[in-house]
């Protein structure tokens, strides 16, 4: 069973149970991106007739489609964002879950894997000693429920290290009176479910096993409306269908302009394969008489070109009449002509994925960003950015707030889970730090704000976080270090 029969399982799976599957014939959607994204694609393998015979070709391949994932998820989520609430506590244990579950390497992948697929989600377990996060791409993730595109309920497949057994597992979050219960339940390869082989564990269970057909190997009653999911998708119109409440890839509409890329990339490459210097030579000429022997006084003929050297031709003894003992080929190449082109093109894509105009530029050989570090806020960059930062704050929100949930229902805990949470993202291509620093240093030093309004300015705190770090620092006597520090700066 491949990855792309999941979806045709699950199909057969979730309509016995009466739930919406329109939506899932999507994947293919999902697939076509991936396929661009993995730079593999049907379209690249072509044919050309030579006047005899169908030629297979390949063509170069410049990978813009995964390039331009990598540079959404780098502007995203990158290891300078930081997530902070206004309680130490809890600050300290989503740090600890953060850390423990590499956040912020996988995260940044998940990132990248959402904007060629459109969809992503971050899903929260507990395992019996802590919370669990795991990063699930997008053709693995099956709405259940949903209104206003916000999924309320979801399915989510996994899979392990094989595939042989044609098996595999499908977590089913969904709303019974108002509180989420987590199912698992083992899937085929034709959506039967795989009746489980271990005693079915019931957790906070309200009901009995039989009552649920010994159908699941695990059913959690939170006896909790938090959810322990949280989807992430580009904050765009799927404009293949408006009502599916997946994401759409940022690459799907900007196929077109792909092969147009690699179609002049293609092109460059063929500029100089074909257009390379090349010596024709008269067949008489490939040979010469040596000097008399002087042991056997007789002439020997030795080749003085290279019969494995591409850069001479010979010409056939009987198509050579008329021509000149040596013809040299040295054609001129449109390398201009090609950066323009590939130029051209490489501006409507980056301007097409939400990028900007004039995001990559082709010079030396290489697709260079040509963005400054310190971008516009008018540009048509940074407003993208802050809409996709929408989608993303809600879901980073979502969930630190499960995972402080997850530890009150089974860790023994106590904390707010309607603490302020805080996403401070990198700005730094839109902010100049420093300078930034050095004018508020001259605000304070002129007594136009406080020491409150220079610790939230420079470290991106709100005024209620910097009161109470300002507080912090006084009582612990911190805050004198800190004055000596800024008097040395002339403040």
């Amino acid at each position: 069973m491949e990855i792309r029969d999941i979806a045709s399982a699950m199909q057969k799976y979730l309509s016995r149970s009466n739930r919406n599957t329109a939506y899932i014939p999507y994947t293919t959607v999902m697939q076509e991106c991936y396929a661009w994204y993995r730079n593999l694609t049907d379209w690249h393998n072509y044919f050309i007739y030579n006047g005899l015979r169908r030629v297979k070709q390949e063509r170069a391949k410049l990978g813009m489609a995964k390039t331009v994932c990598e540079d959404w998820a780098s502007l995203l989520l990158n290891e300078k964002v930081a997530i902070t609430t206004d309680s130490q506590a809890e600050n300290d244990k989503i740090n600890e879950v953060l850390e423990y579950n590499n956040f912020s390497v996988e995260a940044n992948k998940l990132v990248e894997l959402m904007f060629a697929l459109g969809t992503g989600a971050f899903v929260e377990t507990w395992n019996g000693e802590r919370v669990v996060l795991d990063y699930i791409q997008g053709d693995m993730i099956f709405p259940l429920a949903w209104d206003n595109g916000v999924i309320t309920e979801c399915a989510f497949a996994k899979i392990g290290g094989s595939l042989k057994d044609a098996k595999f597992t499908v977590i089913m979050h969904t709303l019974e009176n108002g509180e989420y219960v987590i199912k698992t339940v083992e899937l085929d390869g034709n959506g039967g479910v795989c009746r489980p082989t271990r005693p079915i564990q019931v957790a906070y269970g309200l009901r009995t096993v039989e009552e649920e057909n010994k159908e699941f190997t695990s059913i959690i009653y939170t006896q909790s409306s938090v959810p322990c999911f949280q989807i992430i998708k580009p904050n765009i119109v799927n404009n293949y269908d408006k009502t599916n409440p997946l994401g759409m890839g940022i690459i799907y509409n900007a196929v077109d302009i792909l092969k147009s890329v690699d179609t002049e990339y293609d092109s460059y490459l063929n500029e100089f394969n074909l257009g390379k210097k090349r010596i024709f030579v008269k067949s008489g000429l490939k040979s010469i008489k040596m000097l008399d022997n002087a042991k056997d006084k007789r002439n020997s003929i030795v080749n003085h070109i290279d019969p494995n050297d591409t850069m001479y031709y010979t010409l056939n003894s009987e198509n050579d009449d008329g021509k000149l003992p040596i013809e040299i080929f040295d054609p001129t190449l449109r390398t201009n002509e090609h950066n323009i082109a590939l130029n051209t093109q490489l501006n409507l894509l980056s301007r097409k994925v939400g990028l900007g105009a004039g995001y990559y530029e082709f010079q030396g050989g290489n697709v260079a960003r040509t963005a400054t570090e310190i971008v516009s806020m008018n540009s048509s960059l940074f407003r993208n950015l802050c809409k996709h930062e929408l989608v993303m704050t809600t879901a980073l929100t979502g969930m630190c707030k499960a995972i402080l949930n997850l530890y009150n229902l089974y860790g023994g805990t106590n904390f707010d889970i309607d603490t302020e949470i805080t996403i401070d993202y990198d700005d730094s291509i839109i902010d100049d730090t420093e300078k930034a620093q050095q004018k508020a240093m001259a605000e304070f030093n002129a007594g136009l704000i406080d020491q409150v309004e220079y610790f939230a300015l420079t470290r991106k705190l709100t005024r209620e976080q910097a009161t109470k770090f300002v507080a912090e620092m006084k009582a612990t006597d911190t805050m004198k270090e800190v004055s000596s520090l800024m008097n040395s700066f002339g403040i």
